[in-house]
């Protein structure tokens, strides 16, 4: 690594390594006398990572952490637009990473190989201390200072958090998903995928528009959501599925539908567990109703990513002013979060270190579920029970990070540490 410490602390080397032995690689790397790249993404992903209060609270605590020459340039470079694009690179980098460790809980289910599956959804900063303040007519002074709106893609496969869109930040004091969906580019939108792959989003409401819906598809790009309760559709036909698979269970029916003068598919379904009714629409007719259902309730996983973000880092303001900022540090928060879960996996795999206590917990809770049905002479189905995993990194796990991230202690110490928080119940 770049950032020069009298003993490089083990986890700091495994924890940034996947990332920074990538870094020369990078289109937009440079050589940069001032601060280099590797100190630089090293020092926005602490800033994530660490609890402090302000930025000025995290320059200071990292002046007492690391050996980095002129720390305080951190923040001025947040302008630039060649560090953003080794943000992109690196979370890219990352991505392609965890495609090829990180288990696919969807490797079973054939009838989704030709696609990516993202869990897509906006999320909100406060605005920065410095935002200009724009007018508004609910305030008592005709001005205020609004929030920055995000649009976070979540990779169902691998857990892999990638930023997506910035809402406009000059034309509008707050845009519309939708909007901000619609002025993103098909690269953009198809996220990398290769000619011929399909992409699948998971999203709420907010992203219904069947025009758009109906031009996307051509380009292989699909979305599935819930229905409107206002939504007024026309019944033109039915998908044939199988009933009897089990993939199927709780399916009511599985319509083709018109609206707007496009024609989009209509599944209703009964959630087993609770006996909740929920209609979903989408674009995509081939995958297996049953299975559409699943994919959208597993559109949770991303609102729980949110929850960690904002709960565990803290990170619910913006570092800074300028379009260019905010976009980094969206792109600081998915190379935390990716970094985590690709260390968390090498401790399964390399170290034999899991949760030992949440993953009992979440057992116990698929076993009392499984039990309840039972008396009822159900069955829980099995796409309920095939999909199990932690969807979000424990306290106890970034606690430990923050804790070791900076101390020079024996490998096997720290690993140990962990061990025993995690038998801790």
């Amino acid at each position: 690594m770049a950032i020069i410490i009298n003993t490089i602390p083990p986890l700091q080397s495994r924890f940034f390594g996947p990332m920074l032995d990538l870094l020369p690689n990078f289109k937009s790397f440079r050589v940069c006398p001032k601060i280099s790249d590797s100190d630089w993404l090293t020092l926005g992903i602490c800033r994530v990572i660490e609890s402090v209060l302000s930025g000025r609270d995290f320059l200071q605590s990292m002046k007492a952490k690391l050996h980095v020459p002129c720390v305080g340039r951190f923040f001025s470079s947040l302008k630039s637009k060649r560090r953003l694009a080794v943000c992109a690179e690196a979370n890219e980098a990352l991505c392609a990473i965890m495609t090829q460790t990180v288990p696919d809980v969807f490797r079973e289910y054939s009838q989704l190989d030709d696609f990516d599956l993202y869990a897509a959804d906006g999320h909100a900063h406060a605005h920065a201390t410095h935002d200009p303040a724009k007018p508004s007519k609910s305030s008592a002074t005709g001005f205020a200072k609004f929030g920055t709106s995000h649009i976070y893609t979540l990779d169902l496969r691998t857990h892999a958090l990638s930023h997506l869109a910035l809402a406009d930040q000059i034309s509008r004091r707050k845009e519309h998903e939708m909007r901000t969906l619609k002025r993103l580019e098909i690269d953009q939108m198809r996220q990398g995928a290769p000619p011929g792959r399909k992409v699948l989003y998971l999203y709420d409401p907010a992203c219904i528009d069947y025009t758009y819906w109906y031009q996307l598809k051509r380009k292989g790009i699909y979305f599935v959501t819930v229905m409107k309760s206002n939504a007024s559709l026309t019944r033109c036909g039915s998908y044939s599925y199988d009933i009897n698979d089990p993939i199927n269970a709780g399916v009511l029916f599985d319509d083709q539908v018109g609206i707007a003068g496009i024609m989009v598919r209509q599944i209703q379904y009964q959630c087993p567990q609770t006996g909740e009714i929920f209609e979903f629409l989408t674009n995509e007719i081939n995958i297996p109703p049953g299975l559409i259902a699943r994919l959208y309730r597993m559109r949770w996983d991303i609102e729980k990513t949110y929850d960690e973000v904002k709960n565990k880092f803290q990170e619910k303001k913006a570092w800074a002013s300028s379009a260019t900022a905010k976009t980094m540090q969206a792109w600081f928060i998915c190379l935390a979060h990716n970094l985590m879960v690709i260390q968390e996996h090498k401790l399964r795999t390399e170290e034999g270190v899991t949760n030992t206590s949440e993953i009992k917990r979440k057992a116990k809770r698929l076993q009392t579920e499984i039990e309840r049905l039972a008396e009822k002479n159900e069955v829980l189905p099995v796409l309920l029970r095939d999909f199990q995993r932690l969807t979000q990194r424990s306290v106890k796990y970034i606690r430990w990070l923050r804790a070791f991230l900076f101390v020079p202690a024996p490998w096997i110490n720290v690993v140990a540490a962990l061990r025993e928080s995690y038998a801790i119940s």
